[in-house]
């Protein structure tokens, strides 16, 4: 079979957060309803859009489109846990190691277009910490963030080197 109507989506360079609906995804436990509330704030103030927090057994399926902030890992969220098993991400208990961090940007990873900003950490202190990364980045640089790589190891970073 010969497809001839393929529409591909022009190359993603960034993605703005003040284009579409905005949403976190958090575990209900431990330290991050604390966490995705203070995100919640912070993206409501740069963004001025109501910022909803969503728990984290949603499915990818029901949410329409927009741009998910996705908080933990693979153990903590079954959301991240979706992303984790289809190799989308990499944030577990031993990577980026206790303490450590990441973001990063995953750029419609179920083709509904709706992008997700991970902001993920090896433990809840590693996700606090990457949420204070985000809102730094955001009063510094704006809503229009480029697509997002950023690691910061944790405790155990001189293991992964032997």
């Amino acid at each position: 079979m010969i497809m001839t109507d393929v529409k591909v989506p022009p190359r993603v360079q960034g993605l703005d957060l003040r284009s579409g609906a905005l949403r976190i995804v958090a575990p209900k436990q431990g330290a991050y309803p604390g966490i995705a509330e203070h995100l919640r704030q912070a993206l409501t103030r740069a963004t001025g859009a109501d910022v909803s927090i969503l728990g984290d057994g949603v499915s990818p399926d029901d949410i329409p489109g927009g741009t998910v902030v996705a908080l933990g890992n693979l153990m903590d969220s079954a959301f991240v846990r979706r992303l984790y098993l289809a190799w989308f991400d990499w944030t577990d208990a031993a990577w980026p190691g206790p303490g450590g961090w990441t973001l990063r940007t995953i750029v419609d990873p179920w083709g509904k277009g709706g992008d997700i900003l991970l902001v993920g950490g090896s433990d809840e202190g590693g996700t606090g910490v990457a949420a204070q990364a985000l809102i730094r980045r955001i009063e510094r640089d704006g809503t229009a963030l480029p697509i997002l790589h950023e690691v910061q190891m944790g405790a155990w970073a001189g293991e992964y080197r032997r």
